[in-house]
């Protein structure tokens, strides 16, 4: 796990060198404050993503309306984002402007259709599973930002993204939860994901100046809830709602986990907008790749998962491959 963590940040601090041209060949990389910011949001998010994950998957199985508990989530995650601006706790935030919610509409509507496949794909296959399917986005969004932004790939990295695939498919081989629904849902939440990613970046990049990562995780989450209420009324759900009596008469766990929810809502969306601003999506996507061994063992002590000799072999070849690319 340590060397997950460790692997990112050389994976962020090669990057920054890369495009800043703070290193010259032959020397030994010097570490600088912009390595140490990085390395922090890395840290955040990795931490940030792990908690999400595991809070969604008991969400997503013991709770009945999937899209309303995103809803609430995002609207509960602005409010805490609010109060503890309001008190000076954490990051700042720059004024809002109404131009800028225009320009997070289209991001706003791919990532509430990501919550929302990443939520039935939650449901119906295993964490592992999901976890290491996402493994391939490294690959994709490397093909995505070559094609659009002209990004260069030499070969090496186009193998080593290939291998993260190769483990990923080997791993998947030996899940008993296979279901070709939950497949299914799980390839549309990857499509949903470097979309997001590509689209989040270009947002981050254009407001740069103009505002903080809180401060656009906030336009995120309030754009979001709109855009659920016309997912939930697309698929029906909208019409079985009970409205805030759904979240009091759950029991104090399920609560307790929602709560949890939110405040990994609002760390993830500052530190995945502040890394956006910094390095390559791809470096990003790859970097979360390096938390996924974490997400593994724990839900692997939470949901009582057992990783087999063969899928412990997919996931030495996939975490081998992101170490070899840092």
């Amino acid at each position: 796990m340590l060397r997950s963590l460790v692997g990112s940040e050389m994976c962020i601090r090669d990057s920054i060198n890369a495009e800043y041209g703070e290193v010259a060949f032959g020397q030994m990389p010097t570490l600088t404050r912009a390595h140490l910011k990085v390395g922090f949001f890395i840290l955040l998010q990795g931490c940030s993503s792990v908690g999400l994950i595991m809070c969604n998957r008991y969400l997503a199985v013991h709770l009945q309306c999937p899209i309303f508990t995103l809803l609430m989530q995002n609207g509960f995650a602005t409010v805490l984002s609010l109060m503890c601006w309001s008190v000076n706790i954490g990051p700042s935030m720059k004024p809002w402007k109404g131009e800028h919610f225009i320009k997070v509409v289209p991001l706003t509507a791919i990532f509430s259709i990501l919550l929302w496949t990443s939520f039935q794909a939650l449901g119906k296959v295993s964490v592992a599973t999901i976890v290491v399917f996402r493994n391939s986005s490294p690959f994709f969004t490397a093909l995505v930002e070559r094609a659009v932004h002209g990004t260069a790939v030499n070969q090496r990295t186009l193998v080593i993204l290939i291998m993260m695939i190769v483990g990923a498919v080997v791993y998947t081989s030996g899940d008993l939860e296979f279901t070709m629904i939950g497949y299914m849902w799980a390839f549309a939440n990857l499509s949903c994901t470097i979309t997001a990613g590509m689209f989040g970046k270009s947002f981050s990049m254009g407001l740069k100046e103009e505002q903080t990562g809180l401060g656009l995780s906030c336009y995120q989450n309030i754009v979001s809830i709109p855009c659920l209420v016309v997912v939930a009324m697309l698929t029906g759900e909208a019409w079985h709602w009970t409205g805030v009596a759904y979240l009091t008469s759950l029991d104090i766990t399920s609560k307790m986990v929602f709560l949890f929810s939110c405040l990994w809502c609002v760390t993830i969306g500052i530190a995945t907008f502040e890394l956006q601003r910094t390095v390559s999506q791809t470096t990003v996507t790859v970097a979360n790749v390096s938390y996924k061994m974490i997400t593994l063992f724990v839900n692997a002590v939470l949901f009582g998962n057992n990783v087999q000799a063969l899928g412990l072999s997919g996931l030495v070849i996939a975490q081998g491959s992101a170490v070899m690319y840092m």
